[in-house]
């Protein structure tokens, strides 16, 4: 019974993690000889409490922001949200960037106080854009510009009126408090703020935070070099959160998880045969807490994952 057990909760509990990251797109569809069944990476989605976050802070200050993202058909003209930011909704110093109302890139940065800069790209909105498409934000304190790239093309260029050091925001001030934030760490797909509703709404794949300013002749590729802060690719399954840079960076998946007794999917017709193979990605927490009704016998002390697929019904 327990190697029994150990095997299916091996087959378990990252399912959850996984439907909440988003990072598979599991397609149904009718083929001659049944479902075929086919599995495509795309990136990552995101929740009011999922998120990818650094490990630590950052080795500088960030002047470029390239992502590769999509926003959902018909999104409507509502937030996209927080594509990478450590912002926490209180005096602590900040950097985000995200997708504002109306689909406008959206850099913000502010210190402690009420030192804010708030540049809008409100002439370049996303939301005409369908499928992926390749946003860079450049920020050049040498000349108070701010930059706008939509694959590659130049959109717009902003003035704005206080440079990092004069707002107050450095690699000093960034880190805040104690517990998660305490490093200077940023989030990917969302901020530090409880139960945030800014997180994004659209599928990230591709960040790379850089020191210097890119020009448009090097924007729309990630170039390993020193000036390189951090860079996530979140279609790479088997590298999922490894930082592409020289810094060691890592994004590690934060969050709760997708599933509780009440959330489940359910397929909406019955099956045309019987399976008999069954497949799924999964990963397990390197503990599992042993709950109400986790044991199979009295003395069976091993905790089960839970169900990934099935049709059970019980009285208990």
């Amino acid at each position: 019974m327990h190697s029994f057990t150990k095997k299916i909760v091996a087959f378990v509990i990252i399912l959850s993690t996984i439907l909440s990251l988003g990072l598979f797109n599991f397609t149904l569809a009718f083929a001659d000889d049944g479902y075929d069944i086919s599995i495509t990476s795309k990136g990552s989605t995101f929740s009011k409490q999922t998120y990818f976050q650094t490990t630590k802070g950052l080795s500088a200050l960030p002047n470029t922001f390239e992502t590769v993202i999509s926003l959902p058909k018909n999104f409507g003209t509502g937030r996209a949200g927080v594509i990478f930011s450590n912002y926490n909704h209180s005096s602590n110093a900040a950097i985000s960037v995200e997708l504002y109302s109306g689909g406008y890139p959206r850099l913000y940065y502010k210190a402690d106080g009420d030192t804010t800069v708030d540049i809008v790209f409100n002439n370049t909105s996303v939301l005409d854009y369908n499928g992926y498409f390749h946003l860079a934000i450049t920020h050049d304190d040498a000349n108070k510009t701010a930059k706008c790239y939509i694959n590659g093309v130049l959109k717009q260029t902003l003035t704005y009126a206080k440079t990092y050091q004069e707002a107050g925001v450095s690699l000093q001030t960034l880190p805040f408090g104690s517990g998660a934030g305490s490093l200077g760490e940023f989030r990917v797909g969302n901020d530090f703020r409880h139960d945030n509703a800014q997180f994004f709404k659209g599928n990230i794949k591709t960040i790379a935070v850089y020191s210097n300013v890119k020009t448009s002749f090097d924007v729309n590729k990630i170039a390993i070099s020193n000036d390189l802060i951090v860079a996530y690719d979140l279609s790479d399954i088997s590298n999922l959160g490894k930082d592409l840079s020289k810094n060691a960076n890592d994004a590690i998946f934060r969050g709760s998880p997708s599933f509780n007794l009440e959330e489940y999917y359910v397929v909406d017709k019955k099956l045309d045969v019987a399976p008999k193979t069954f497949e799924a990605w999964i990963k397990l927490p390197s503990s599992l807490p042993i709950g109400e009704h986790a044991n199979e016998s009295a003395n069976d002390t091993i905790a089960r994952g839970g169900v990934i697929f099935g049709n059970y019904k019980s009285a208990n």
